[in-house]
């Protein structure tokens, strides 16, 4: 027998409660009515229990006079973390102890978060005094905080915590987390990718409806029916329909903003039965409009349509990335491809590699598979020649771009560019430091100083380019190295060295102060067996002006795009340093020196305010920087403009390179 035959008796007897899930699931047009509707029911009767449930963004305060309200907010990451090991525990694992089972959920949460990286992270933050929901829930970087951390590290902050398509967003909705730790439980650990992940979530939600409904998306091996396959095209291709309006509505690329389709429009790719299915598998939100039920659902989709366009041979990368600095959208998609076929996984690195390389480099870090030589030895093909390309990639953003890629990727250990004179890398297990500097001769005699002053100079060794995160770091991983006070002798020791803004291998080491310098250049001669120290003064202005003292490396007048500085409305301002010989037009005349203007500043030997002062000093006298930066115009970048700075500061803005007179062999 219905309710609705005992509806009445069950009012009158107080036995019934009226509950209305899902008000947002009216079609717009209709809700009006509707509520008016529910207003009079509960006029009739006015003792009815009523819960009436309605996603926050469509609820319009309609019926706030009739019945009291209650936001739902999402799970705060500490209520994640406890309804993960809640779930742990239910689990009632009889082989793990019960710290066993505390230790598993607490790793699983950082699984989900974003990683040990992260992980490690929260741990910076505590010991600035952070606090767990602020860690989760800050709108930006504390000013405690960011004084001891990164740029780096504030990006994988963003990236995650602040990132509407992270899996943690994901798991702010019960039901999803649930479905999340379901995926968990019956593969006893999470998939190594996203892709993985989602792949086995969206088989978790059909084959859950299959059960309900009583149709077969999925055999028994867990293998998709034609009809989950053509369910699958038709979901792709409605997100990529989705994602394509994204792009003609000029949505920022760097927001992830859903995008929803009207239902005639979602007609097009799913039929009716289609679509009533992803409704019930809670993968589409079906009203007037049409969208996925969460962004990464989208995304997944999009990489599912994605594979079949590039199956078919109909997809050219360059149309979704026409230039390959700019992130359009498409990105999280294709790094989702990756990872939902193993074998295609090189097919598709190497169809963005000319593209969109930094995209490729993330496919490789994030897929979790072994990434063979071949592949790495490929991409550096690809990319190693387009740094110094500026015929064919004018703009820097480009060259930038592959630059990045290389910095971001190793092989067998030591970082993937491997231009003679950008890396250096600590072998721990050989306890040695392998060190490449790629010296330049710098010709003694007579040259011109400053205003028009003649001076002499011996033959000197200038490094091509400025000391990289590489190098520098080599210097840090050796336990001999920044820690041992050898190095420090009647210099000031910092307690510990600052974090890289820029830490990519082949980007110039900045955030080192003067004392930093000099411990790294005695510590380096020791390990290659001659002097190299920092250039003095009137030996930078040599190199960078040659004998009749130019005013820029490259001759008389500022040349657009020649340098890494604030160029104005050139549009080639970069605004952050920038791989190291990226602007090869840029070198000096002479001898084809590196980024003598612009990039970052160069620590000099030379004490400010006594040029004759040429030796280590631990007085804390203003020293002599050189060359200008990324963060200052065309005046600071000339060859003759001289900077002071305090032997212990550090900015992000500033770096140093090395200069050996003897006993360096003439070659």
């Amino acid at each position: 027998m219905a309710v609705g035959d005992q509806w009445t008796d069950l009012v009158r007897e107080k036995r019934a409660i009226l509950l209305l899930d899902g008000l947002n699931e009216i079609p717009v047009a209709q809700r009006e009515q509707k509520t008016k509707q529910i207003e009079q029911l509960l006029r009739q009767h006015e003792n009815l229990p009523c819960i009436l449930s309605c996603r926050v963004r469509d609820y319009q305060n309609r019926l706030d006079d009739r019945l009291d309200s209650l936001t739902i907010h999402p799970l705060s990451a500490r209520g994640i973390r406890q309804f993960i090991g809640q779930y742990m525990e239910a689990m009632q694992v009889a082989e793990l102890t019960a710290a066993e089972v505390s230790e598993q959920a607490e790793q699983l949460f950082w699984n989900l978060a974003g990683g040990r990286d992260l992980q490690a992270l929260w741990h910076v933050w505590q010991g600035c005094g952070a606090s767990f929901e602020q860690f989760f829930e800050a709108k930006s970087v504390p000013q405690a905080v960011s004084r001891r951390t990164s740029w780096t590290q504030h990006s994988l902050w963003r990236a995650y915590v602040r990132n509407p398509a992270s899996l943690l967003q994901l798991a702010r909705t019960p039901y999803f987390l649930t479905l999340l730790l379901l995926v968990y439980q019956r593969e006893g650990e999470f998939p190594r990718n996203r892709a993985m992940l989602f792949t086995d979530y969206v088989q978790s939600l059909l084959a859950r409806t299959q059960d309900l409904l009583g149709v077969t998306m999925l055999d028994d091996a867990g293998h998709y029916t034609a009809q989950g396959e053509a369910l699958l095209k038709a979901l792709g291709d409605l997100a990529w329909a989705m994602q394509t309006q994204r792009q003609v509505e000029n949505v920022n690329a760097l927001e992830t903003v859903q995008v929803a389709l009207n239902l005639p429009d979602a007609r097009k790719y799913l039929n009716d039965d289609q679509l009533q299915l992803a409704r019930h598998a809670d993968l589409l939100e079906i009203g007037e409009r049409v969208r996925f039920r969460h962004q990464l659902l989208q995304e997944y989709f999009v990489a599912i349509g994605m594979r079949q366009r590039l199956s078919d041979d109909t997809l050219d990368a360059k149309t979704l990335w026409p230039e390959p600095w700019l992130r359009t959208g498409w990105e999280e998609a294709a790094v989702m491809l990756v990872g939902l076929d193993d074998a295609e996984f090189e097919t598709v690195v190497l169809w963005l590699a000319d593209a969109q390389p930094e995209v490729a480099a993330d496919c490789i870090k994030r897929a979790g598979l072994s990434v063979s030589d071949e592949l790495l030895k490929q991409l550096r093909a690809v990319w190693l020649p387009h740094l110094s390309d500026t015929k064919n990639f004018p703009h820097p953003s480009a060259r930038a771009a592959y630059g990045r890629a290389l910095g971001s990727l190793t092989l067998d250990g030591r970082p993937l560019d491997n231009r003679t004179g950008v890396w250096s890398v600590y072998l721990a297990e050989e306890q040695r430091a392998e060190i490449s500097i790629d010296w330049v001769k710098i010709s003694g005699g007579a040259f011109i100083y400053q205003d028009g002053e003649t001076r002499e100079l011996e033959t000197f060794y200038l490094a091509r380019y400025p000391i990289t995160h590489s190098q520098f770091q080599a210097f840090i991983d050796d336990p001999n190295g920044y820690t041992n006070p050898r190095w420090w002798t009647d210099l000031e020791q910092p307690d510990a060295p600052v974090e890289a803004e820029r830490a990519y291998a082949n980007h110039p080491r900045e955030t080192v102060n003067w004392y930093e310098a000099l411990a790294y250049c005695r510590w380096l001669s020791t390990q290659l067996g001659y002097v190299v120290t920092l250039p003095t003064e009137q030996q930078w202005e040599r190199a960078a002006r040659g004998r009749k003292g130019r005013a820029y490396p490259w001759g008389e007048t500022y040349r657009k795009g020649y340098a890494n500085i604030v160029e104005g409305e050139s549009g080639y301002s970069l605004y952050y340093s920038r791989v190291v010989g990226t602007y090869p037009q840029g070198a000096s005349y002479d001898e084809g020196v590196c980024d003598l203007a612009g990039n970052v500043w160069e620590w000099c030997l030379t004490q400010y305010d006594n040029p004759a002062v040429i030796a280590p000093h631990p007085s804390g006298e203003l020293c002599v920087v050189r060359g200008g930066s990324w963060s200052h115009d065309r005046p600071f970048a000339c060859g003759m403009y001289c900077r002071r700075n305090r032997p212990f500061s550090r900015f992000d803005d500033m770096g140093f390179r090395l200069s050996c007179v003897s006993p360096y062999p003439d070659q």
